[in-house]
């Protein structure tokens, strides 16, 4: 299993566009990738930090939603509308004993 976080912050004003953005991409991926666990916040004490959540069963597929045509369309937008731009982080679980 591969889990990542990403967190980025949008230049004020951009919130909607981003949503919009957000939106769509989720969408796609959910159709794509069935097995793919996607989640995508806005921070609620800040209107223009955004964290999404990330599971792929495995290497393979993560490489297959990088170089997806809506992954690679939803960066095109997204981009240019960050303050700060996307900080990806790999994840290790904690399961129980």
């Amino acid at each position: 299993m591969v889990r990542k976080l990403v967190r980025y912050r949008v230049r004020s004003g951009q919130r909607g566009r981003v949503e919009e953005a957000v939106r769509e991409f989720v969408r796609a991926v959910r159709k794509h990738e069935p097995r793919t666990a996607y989640q995508a916040n806005a921070l609620a004490e800040d209107a223009l930090s955004f964290v999404h959540y990330m599971e792929f069963p495995g290497p393979a597929e993560e490489a297959r939603h990088r170089e997806a045509e809506y992954t690679q369309r939803f960066v095109a937008v997204l981009v240019p509308l960050c303050a700060e731009a996307p900080h990806f982080e790999d994840l290790e679980a904690i399961e129980p004993a």
